[in-house]
């Protein structure tokens, strides 16, 4: 009978895929608020992958059906966390690896575009900034609503460009500066 085009010959155990982390790399550090690419290499002797699920503990982060298999996981806050990877093959075998990082604090303090630390984030190292030097690190002018500073540090806010006007000193979090009172009570 000529109605076969194709055919695959597989053992009837299945076997398993494998799966590594290839970054980030474990025992790795990086600085709140993080960005983190998580990529995998997936490889199946059997058969073919169907899916790489990505997860942060046990909370799924989100998934990827196609090689190279990536996630980019963002806005991450200080913390460890455990980034697991799911392998799933086409015959619904798994395989799980998993690695440990740390995202800290960092010196300095976050600047966020909206109240309540949201929008987007700028981590800011030690340092003096212009409008110029805030702007090249993605912050626009007039756009910071909310910062969270650092133990052992304080961030001072200024009305105008290169540290002029009224002036305002931060040693802590600050959740929304629009009704901030500066010194002259603007």
């Amino acid at each position: 009978n000529d109605s076969t085009s194709s055919l695959r010959i597989r053992p009837i155990s299945n076997t398993l895929p494998g799966i590594t982390i290839s970054s980030p790399s474990g025992g790795s550090t990086h600085a709140a608020p993080a960005s983190i690419a998580i990529n995998v290499n997936a490889t199946d002797a059997g058969g073919a992958i169907s899916k790489v699920e990505f997860y942060n503990g046990n909370t799924k982060l989100g998934e990827d059906a196609t090689a190279p298999y990536s996630y980019v996981w963002s806005s991450i806050v200080a913390g460890n966390y455990t980034i697991r990877a799911v392998c799933t093959d086409d015959r619904g075998g798994q395989s799980t690896a998993q690695v440990n990082i740390t995202v800290s604090a960092g010196a300095g303090a976050v600047v966020f575009k909206h109240c309540n630390y949201g929008g987007y984030a700028v981590s800011l190292p030690i340092g003096t900034y212009t409008l110029n030097q805030l702007m090249l690190r993605g912050v626009l002018n007039n756009d910071i609503s909310s910062l969270q500073v650092n133990s052992g540090y304080e961030l001072v806010v200024y009305q105008n460009d290169n540290f002029s006007g009224s002036a305002y000193v931060f040693r802590s979090n600050y959740a929304c500066l629009v009704n901030v009172g500066l010194s002259n009570g603007t």
